[in-house]
Parts: C-alpha cells; structure tokens; sequence
C-alpha cells in the first residue's frame, strides 16, 4: 500500500509538473516527469477507472498510467 496521499497528488498533478516514482506491473520502478495541467497536455485526460492515475509523460510525450497503489513518492518539479 502507498504512504502517498493519492487525492493531494492528483491536485497537484493538475497545476504542476511532478516527478512520479512507482512501482510497474512487472516489479520494476519507474521514475517519470509528468503532468495532468491542461495547459500541458494535447487533449483532455478522460479517467474511467478508480485504481489508475493517467498522466502526460513529458520525456516521452505520451499518456501513461500508473496504479495508484504502487506510487512510492512524488515530488513537484514545476
């Protein structure tokens, strides 16, 4: 289980830009650059599930999404 307040993270992801860290389906960490702020992204982010967060990934220009339970940290960059 995450110790990262999923609800504060996804405010902050609307007006800013954060460096996610979590763990991938496969057991490998990610670490990536990324963002929900509108201003940012090429077209509105449409969530339709409770256990996923979709972001922009900015390195990779590209809609990503990670589990909300595997987010180990977060921190705003931007």
């Amino acid at each position: 289980m995450s110790n990262v307040n999923i609800t504060l993270l996804q405010e902050q992801l609307r007006t800013r830009v954060l460096r996610v860290t979590f763990t991938k389906a496969d057991g490998s960490k990610r670490v990536m650059r990324c963002t929900t702020k509108p201003s940012l992204l090429p077209e509105p982010i449409v969530e339709n599930n409770d256990h996923l967060v979709t972001v922009w990934d900015l390195e990779n220009a590209g809609f990503r999404r990670f589990r909300k339970d595997a987010v180990l940290e977060a921190e705003i960059v931007e």
